[in-house]
């Protein structure tokens, strides 16, 4: 669609695409022949569209955002200007998903065989308090470091996790990606790495990501 319009617009005309797409399709958006002065902004609907309308939280990014949001702020619109490349709204998005769709997963692949042996009262209870009294970003401060740490064990654990729920007859697919996961982490040495130190998630998420980005 974007590839019949965009070369069709005229200087200080801005294309907007709201569709949920890869950041990389944004891009390459970004990338088509259009005349000078033509500008594009990438857009993210973070929320239910349907329920809050126009209020919809937005995240705008490409060099056509700032017109953009000029415009709709008019309209009382719940958007954030991001002072980044087209893709980026499309990405904040996408990675949420990673979390937002990833965890009832998580939780299913937890309970249903939990269920199976009659305890998933008493194995939800044992997590079910997690955030009270901190947020998951403090969490994620106090735990995310110790998985580099700990992966060789908990990988075994994992694995032995996921060998458990498909014996059951169940779907193990998580167990067996979080096992796969912390076999990748496992071999980069981050115990003698880290030693006694106490990163932070921003130093962990770097570390990893540059390890893992070759």
């Amino acid at each position: 669609m974007a590839q019949g319009i965009i070369g069709k617009l005229k200087a200080g005309q801005v294309y907007v695409d709201m569709n949920s797409a890869a950041p990389i399709s944004m891009t390459q958006i970004d990338k088509m022949p259009r005349e000078e002065g033509v500008l594009f902004c990438d857009v993210s609907l973070l929320g239910n569209v349907p329920k809050t309308e126009h209020r919809t939280k937005m995240m705008l990014s490409g060099d056509g955002a700032e017109q953009f949001y000029n415009f709709i702020k008019e309209f009382n619109a719940t958007a954030t200007l991001l002072e980044t490349p087209a893709g980026s709204a499309s990405a904040i998005k996408m990675f949420k998903s990673v979390f937002s769709k990833g965890f009832p997963q998580l939780l299913l692949e937890c309970l249903i065989p939990a269920a199976e042996y009659g305890v998933m009262d008493i194995v939800f209870d044992s997590f079910k308090h997690t955030f009270d009294n901190r947020t998951i970003e403090e969490f994620a401060d106090e735990t995310v470091y110790r998985t580099l740490i700990h992966a060789e064990r908990r990988r075994a654990e994992m694995s032995d996790v996921a060998d458990t729920v498909e014996a059951m007859g169940f779907g193990a697919e998580i167990s067996r990606a979080v096992s796969k996961r912390l076999e990748r982490l496992a071999v980069c040495g981050y115990a003698e790495r880290i030693g006694e130190s106490t990163p932070t998630l921003a130093e962990v998420v770097e570390m990893v990501r540059k390890d893992e980005h070759k």
